[in-house]
């Protein structure tokens, strides 16, 4: 993660602050879980997949550059499913990753303890976790995680390109916080969804390819 002595930092690639970052993840009963019921039926009982998730981000932020499959959130455990979505160009936009995981691991962080890697973890809502690290000038801008529960499926979202000074809710970001807590709480955004969101997610224009989850990764959200 970013906070670690110099010697203990993770080679810089796109998915190693996440990967050690995400042992936050089973902690979140420690800052509050809730089990999401769906009234509306939205969620459905098809498996989810990248494609379809980066559809619901469209539907919920507007259409993206580019989507792709991701394994960047692999450290959620087996049965993951992600997509990143970039905005504007590869240059200049921003990115933003969406995941849902059957297996997240358990017991590595308490909110108010302040042993993590943290600048501060924060419950933003029932069962929705915010936590943040600052930015390292001309090193490393930050990065924002979010973390909802719903029974017994993990939802992380998160974005890393605007320095983060602060409370990332007092920040300028690309993709707001009370966004990323709308986007999480989706009914369709879980293990299973709709039809219409995979079959939607099948046709998109804006589809890269990139990583997919094989069948051993996949078989225990059917």
């Amino acid at each position: 993660m970013h906070r670690r002595p110099a010697a203990a930092r993770l080679a810089a690639s796109p998915a190693a602050p996440l990967a050690a970052a995400l042992l936050v993840v089973g902690a979140l009963a420690g800052c509050g879980e809730q089990s999401s019921p769906d009234p509306t039926g939205a969620a459905g009982d098809v498996p989810v997949t990248p494609q379809a998730l980066a559809w619901v981000v469209s539907e919920q932020l507007g259409a993206p550059g580019s989507a792709e499959g991701t394994d960047q959130l692999r450290d959620l455990g087996e049965g993951t499913v992600a997509t990143s979505v970039r905005f504007g160009s590869a240059r200049r936009g921003h990115s933003l990753v969406l995941g849902v995981s059957p297996d997240a691991p358990t017991g590595y962080l308490d909110c108010s303890s302040g042993e993590n890697f943290f600048d501060d973890c924060q419950e933003v809502a029932d069962g929705v976790t915010l936590a943040w690290q600052e930015e390292e000038p001309e090193e490393d801008p930050g990065v924002v995680y979010l973390f909802a529960t719903k029974g017994d499926t993990t939802v992380a979202v998160y974005q890393s390109s605007t320095p983060i000074t602060g409370d990332p809710r007092e920040v300028d970001l690309p993709v707001s916080v009370e966004a990323m807590v709308e986007l999480a709480q989706d009914p369709r955004v879980d293990l299973t969804t709709s039809q219409e969101a995979v079959d939607a997610g099948a046709s998109l224009d804006f589809w890269r390819g990139g990583y997919a989850p094989g069948p051993t990764e996949t078989e225990d959200a059917g």
